[in-house]
Formats: structure tokens, C-alpha cells, sequence
């Protein structure tokens, strides 16, 4: 397996956000704060802005010179930030936000341990060729849909496994599906995917190819 280019990575860390004299956190200070920071590009303008129970938003900031902050999001509970690069990035983000904080936002974070931590991690990857064929009870099934449309004169191209995803049952509370699925708009013979996953980015790439090992030996 190759992987040809990281989508999405988020992380998600819920804790209580107080300033330093116990106050909920509010004002123009931890926009102007953040900005000169990260140099955020876009930053809540209004009142309107500043809910923190649906998330404070900044967007397209620079971490550490090498790292293009998408969004961070503020809560009332919580930190999120989102990259194009790896989940580590986005926790080196919230670590340097929390260690910041207290000195250059009057800001303290207390992560609530009793709750997870959260990844979003979204990837382009290149599978061994042939890899959906390797997964049982497909060519049967490609096969007898085939044979089934033939009898409807049609030219009888051959199916391929498209993508399938694993789920939590929806009746319980937990993450997002984990996706693999054909690249849109890429041919068969590319051999290109779209995978999605609720893990760190190192722990989602040695999944796959330990996936990509299982269906094709």
C-alpha cells in the first residue's frame, strides 16, 4: 500500500476552558490573541461568532512554520483542530495552544479525562492491484449480477467492489465509520482509494496495510 497524499486530519480533546480568575472564557482578546499567534486569516468578526457551545472558529492560521492550521475551533468544553497533514500535527497544535494559554490568553485548559480523545483521519492510497478481488464472495457475486443482466441484453461489464465500511450500531454514541472506498472519478486499473477513519493518522495507515496484507496472501 502506498499513501499518495493525507485529505483531513482532526483532533478532538474535551476539557474545561476557565481564565485565570475562573471566569468563563469571553472578548476580542483571544481572537487578536490567536491571530498574532497563528496569523489565523479568518476570525470571528460578531457577537454571533462567539458561541462557544457551537464552537468559536479560526481559520487557515501557520503552526511552527510548517503546518497550515484549516480550522481550530474553540468550545465551551473542548479544543478541535483540523490540518491536511497528520493527527500528530494537530495534537502538537493543542499541546502548544494549552501551554500558551495561560500566559498569552489568561487561559487555562483542564482536560476531562474521563472523556476520550478524538481523531478524523482521511487519506488518498494506492492498494495492491487486484486488491478487491482477493476479498471473498465478491467475483461469485460480480458473476451472477453479470449473468442476471445478460438476460436483459446488456454487454455484461464485469462488477467491482466499489468500497464497504465498518460502523458502530447507530443506537450507541461513537465515532465515524471506518471507510474505504474507489477513488471518484479514477479508473479501476489506479488502483486509488478513499479511506476515512476515526484514528491517529499512524494508526490508520498501519491498519490498512495490514488489511492490504490479510486480503491478498
Amino acid at each position: 500500500m502506498k499513501t499518495n497524499r493525507f485529505l483531513f486530519s482532526q483532533a478532538i480533546r474535551f476539557g474545561d476552558i476557565r481564565t485565570n480568575d475562573g471566569l468563563q472564557v469571553y472578548g476580542k482578546h483571544l481572537v487578536r490573541a490567536l491571530e498574532g499567534r497563528y496569523g489565523f486569516v479568518e476570525v470571528p468578526l460578531k457577537a454571533e461568532d462567539f458561541v462557544f457551545e457551537k464552537g468559536v472558529s479560526f481559520l487557515h492560521g501557520y503552526f511552527n512554520g510548517r503546518v497550515v492550521i484549516d480550522k481550530l475551533r474553540i468550545y465551551n468544553n473542548g479544543i478541535a483542530v483540523e490540518t491536511t497533514s497528520k493527527t500528530d500535527d494537530c495534537d502538537e497544535i493543542i499541546d502548544d495552544i494549552i501551554s500558551w494559554a495561560p500566559g498569552g490568553l489568561g487561559l487555562n485548559f483542564t482536560e476531562n479525562n474521563n472523556l476520550p480523545r478524538m481523531y478524523g483521519s482521511h487519506m488518498e492510497v494506492e492498494m495492491a492491484d487486484g486488491f478487491d478481488l482477493n476479498i471473498k464472495g465478491a467475483p461469485e457475486l460480480s458473476a451472477m449480477i453479470m449473468q442476471a443482466m445478460g438476460s436483459y441484453r446488456d454487454p455484461g461489464r464485469a462488477f467491482r467492489v466499489g468500497g464497504f465500511d465498518l460502523r458502530i450500531d447507530p443506537t450507541e454514541n461513537g465515532p465515524n465509520s471506518f471507510r474505504i472506498e474507489r477513488r471518484a472519478n479514477h479508473s479501476f486499473h489506479s488502483n486509488m482509494y478513499f479511506c476515512a477513519a476515526p484514528l491517529k493518522t499512524r494508526d490508520h495507515i498501519y491498519i490498512l496495510e495490514k488489511f492490504e496484507n490479510i486480503i491478498t496472501s
